[in-house]
């Protein structure tokens, strides 16, 4: 059974909830990696920021709201010893020029020698607390300390797709703030999406799956401290008054007993 205040404190959080705060939003294609056998896996150099650039209608990429990307995935093929990632965010400046806003921490890749069922197949699927303003795209950056990792973009499958990668030849780069042009590939896509998901309290918390309570929400009450028992000696029955003529003996009232005189003869 809740206690009283566990229940006020989840009913006002109900009832101050608003209505977007269930109103999850995928950037990105929604299966990225739909034909493993019809995709091409390449190496980019350390520090590269590739992202989906250009999308068909009904695929939503610019976020179109502020909040908070609470997850990623993201497909590769071989990846080498010291390999990671980092989600990170762009803002389109004009035409093939982005500005690096943001990042994610960086995730380290397992190493995965790809074979079978998993050539150009691998997932990797990332929690995450990166915030995102309305209008910015979200892309990964590939890091590792000798090799590369393989990332895997899909090849034609539809007009309107196009992936870019910041920083001209796409080597080193990114770096917040600066202005970089993207190189560009048309009808291919990054096989990767991510989860946007409301920060209506800016909290930095994604309202859907990470915060617990949306908008103004009472705090839990302070338990009422229990007092402490109290000793207290039994009261001291009072000894109840014999009548005229009666004297108390052994707990009872008795007639007094008249004194003898006796005479001096």
């Amino acid at each position: 059974m809740l206690k009283k205040g566990v229940f006020l404190t989840a009913m006002v959080c109900f009832l101050m909830a608003p209505a977007t705060a269930g109103a999850a939003t995928t950037l990105g294609p929604e299966n990225p990696n739909p034909d493993p056998g019809n995709t091409q896996a390449i190496n980019w150099p350390s520090g590269s920021l590739l992202f989906t650039e250009l999308a068909p209608p009904g695929v939503q990429l610019i976020a179109p709201f502020g909040g908070v990307v609470t997850s990623w995935r993201l497909y590769t093929d071989d990846t080498y010893p010291e390999s990671a990632v980092q989600l990170r965010t762009l803002a389109p400046l004009g035409p093939k020029t982005y500005a690096v806003t943001g990042g994610d921490k960086v995730q380290p890749l397992p190493v995965i020698s790809a074979t079978g069922a998993l050539t150009h197949n691998v997932l990797h699927i990332f929690s995450a607390r990166m915030p995102i303003a309305a209008g910015e795209l979200v892309g990964v950056s590939l890091l590792k300390a000798a090799s590369g990792s393989a990332i895997v973009p899909v090849l034609p499958v539809g007009e309107g797709w196009q992936y870019g990668c910041v920083n001209g030849s796409c080597g080193a780069g990114g770096q917040e703030g600066a202005p970089w042009t993207a190189a560009h590939s048309a009808e291919q896509w990054l096989a990767m999406n991510a989860t946007l998901e409301p920060d209506v309290d800016l909290d930095g918390l994604g309202d859907e799956s990470q915060d617990a309570c949306v908008g103004a929400c009472l705090p839990s009450p302070a338990p009422t401290p229990t007092p402490a028992p109290t000793t207290q000696k039994p009261p001291v029955a009072q000894k109840k008054k014999c009548k005229k003529g009666k004297v108390r003996r052994k707990g009872r009232c008795v007639k007094r007993k008249a004194h003898r005189r006796t005479s001096n003869r």
